[in-house]
């Protein structure tokens, strides 16, 4: 039995950008992302906007935390 020297390819063989699984979860993830700064930042400031309330947004984090 001989020894065997085994090439190992450091190359890639397929690039993240090609692979779908991966581009669906980066997208999910960043619409996700969006959705949860929108209610961060807006929603806050509309409430402000309607009712010019301090204590309700207060209150809204209050209640969210």
């Amino acid at each position: 039995m001989g020894n065997r020297e085994r090439k190992l390819s450091i190359e890639p063989s397929h690039s993240l950008w090609k692979n779908r699984p991966f581009l669906l979860l980066l997208g999910s993830d960043a619409t996700s992302n969006l959705g949860l700064y929108m209610y961060i930042v807006m929603i806050p400031l509309l409430m402000y906007d309607l009712t010019e309330s301090a204590l309700l947004i207060s209150t809204m984090r209050l209640w969210s935390f």
